[in-house]
């Protein structure tokens, strides 16, 4: 099993809070709510097209918190799309100084 992580931008808040709706398996979230699926040949969970920051994760184990009764889900990274070095200051991220994205497999530079 397969999941993405995707960096939410102001321009599409409200769309991504509505993406945690319970939807039924024929309904496509990204439908619902007006965002883009992106799809990769490393996973087939899709990514956001409009997110600046995407990171790709192979489910290895979720884990029950009893202090708040959630579940924290653990995954492998198997892929992180990350903006080219200028738009970050430290660990800052400046989408404004943005134009390209680097893409990243198992540790590998693409």
């Amino acid at each position: 099993m397969f999941f993405t992580l995707n960096h939410i931008k102001p321009n599409f808040i409200e769309q991504s809070h509505q993406t945690s709706a319970r939807y039924d398996k024929t309904i496509s979230e990204f439908d619902v709510v007006g965002l883009s699926p992106y799809f990769t040949d490393a996973l087939m969970a899709p990514y956001v097209k409009e997110s600046d920051i995407r990171i790709g994760l192979k489910y290895v184990e979720k884990i029950q918190l009893k202090s708040n009764n959630t579940v924290l889900v653990v995954g492998e990274i198997i892929e992180l799309m990350l903006p080219e070095k200028k738009c970050w200051r430290g660990w800052f991220y400046r989408p404004a100084r943005c134009r390209n994205n680097y893409r990243f497999r198992s540790g590998c530079l693409l």
